[in-house]
């Protein structure tokens, strides 16, 4: 019987693999292959993401902006309430009413903004946006113009107030918006004013604390980055990943049966069960990913081979990691705000605004379980599944051949491409995957990056809760 050592044997040192003869000269084509399906199932996710399938009548008819204009509504209504009688409180809540103009899409995301002009301009103001609204809908949309009605009663003194249920009928249309209309005239005191009101300085209040946090995480981020382009530049900076170039295409194949089969499974329960996008590419990706990551120890590659591929380990301590994975996030922070920038200068020549199946969450009341949900998706499912493919599986492959900007740029290219965002996100998306990329090259460990994109993630939900809850 053999002794067992007296002692723990080594850590396998992921940042440099095992050494060992190259293997045999391999043909071309199944590379080639896995490319052309990656770059099919990018091709037809990128188109579905800027072109989707509308009927003649759909397409003649824009989607609402009804989101972004209760964002801005809430702010200015409580920006107006923080200015009293005067002052720059209130021009800037009147000002506002310009934006909101140029940022509704359809004739009711219009009466939505008429809603707003009578709390804040005054009823007459409203009654004369609503009368021009109703000559132009009153024969094309029937329900459209019964609203504007409704909400003519409400704006005008010698009309009779609509009854409890026609009150309550604009209520479940139009929400904060049709509550804005009936607490337009009530006292201070008033239940419903109160609540509006509240509403609206909540949004303001958060919006104001998160700008400054905001200002304050990107300006220590500034100095992180600074400091790691120094340490780059003068030859400190240690990279903890290793390429190995004795792979074979097992990896690059199992970022295609990802890609493809979430693209393709996608499609499937879309058609299944249409209209549950954000629930239909939760469901890809949980039949995906699975056979994703066993397709290379199918393929014959050794474990160390595999963890080291998807970066599957502890790097230099679990929680070590997690703490770098969030300086990581805030040194990445400048980073992320020139690629928003970007966008935002896009959208502003585009006229098109990027939308996301996650925004379906937000049209609704928010209960404790969806928000559970919506956390676990977007913090724990999305980060793990995504860099374990993406800054995992692809990046691996990629810097078998390649340096690691280029390694990074092609993966954040793809990674922005694919998400539903549309063509004008790509910018902000891409800044945010090639942090995420240089993160995996500095601490080879997944770890970080998964942090970090949980980081992003995190803080745009938590801003929308704070905002719309």
């Amino acid at each position: 019987m053999t002794d067992l050592p007296d002692h723990d044997p080594a850590p396998i040192d992921y940042a440099s693999p095992t050494p060992h003869e190259p293997p045999p000269q391999r043909a071309a084509w199944p590379r080639f292959l896995g490319w052309v399906v990656i770059m099919l199932a990018v091709a037809v996710a990128f188109m579905h993401a800027n072109f989707p399938q509308q009927t003649a009548a759909e397409l003649a008819v824009p989607a609402d902006n009804e989101l972004n204009l209760l964002i801005i509504s809430r702010y200015a209504v409580g920006t107006h309430s923080f200015g009293g009688r005067g002052g720059p409180f209130v021009e800037e809540s009147h000002k506002m009413l310009e934006s909101m103009d140029q940022a509704a899409r359809t004739e009711r995301d219009r009466v939505r903004v008429a809603t707003v002009a009578g709390y804040l301009v005054g009823p007459k103001v409203a009654a004369q946006r609503l009368v021009s609204l109703y000559d132009h809908v009153a024969e094309e949309d029937e329900p459209l113009a019964g609203d504007i009605k409704t909400l003519l009663d409400i704006y005008r003194d010698e009309t009779p107030a609509p009854d409890e249920p026609a009150q309550q009928r604009l209520i479940d249309r139009y929400g904060y918006f049709a509550r804005l209309a009936l607490a337009h005239d009530r006292p201070a005191d008033d239940p419903l004013r109160r609540q509006v009101i509240a509403e609206g300085r909540r949004t303001f209040v958060v919006l104001i604390a998160f700008m400054i946090m905001a200002f304050l995480a990107v300006a220590s981020g500034l100095v992180l980055l600074i400091v790691g382009i120094v340490f780059f530049l003068s030859g400190r900076w240690r990279s903890d990943y290793a390429p190995d170039r004795t792979i074979s295409n097992a990896f690059l194949h199992a970022f295609a049966i990802y890609v493809a089969g979430l693209l393709l499974l996608g499609q499937v329960v879309d058609w299944l069960a249409p209209g549950e996008r954000s629930f239909v590419w939760t469901v890809a990706l949980m039949l995906t990913m699975p056979l994703g990551l066993l397709w290379p120890i199918i393929r014959g590659e050794g474990t160390t081979s595999w963890r080291h591929a998807f970066g599957w380990h502890g790097g230099r301590g679990f929680f070590r990691e997690i703490g770098l994975g969030v300086v990581g996030y805030i040194a990445g922070l400048p980073v992320i705000i020139v690629g928003f920038i970007i966008t935002a200068i896009l959208i502003s020549i585009s006229g098109e605004t990027p939308s996301h199946p996650i925004q379906q969450a937000f049209g609704n009341m928010l209960s404790p379980l969806k928000i559970v949900v919506l956390y676990s998706l977007a913090c724990v499912w999305a980060p793990v599944t995504e860099e374990l493919m993406f800054r995992g599986a692809l990046y691996h492959h990629l810097r078998r051949r390649w340096g690691w900007l280029v390694s990074a740029a092609w993966t954040s290219l793809i990674f922005a491409a694919v998400h539903p965002q549309g063509w004008t996100a790509i910018p902000v998306l891409g800044s945010i995957a090639l942090v995420l990329a240089t993160l995996r090259e500095w601490r080879g460990s997944i770890i970080a990056p998964i942090i970090a994109h949980a980081c992003v993630n995190g803080v745009t939900i938590t801003l929308m809760i704070l905002i719309l809850g």
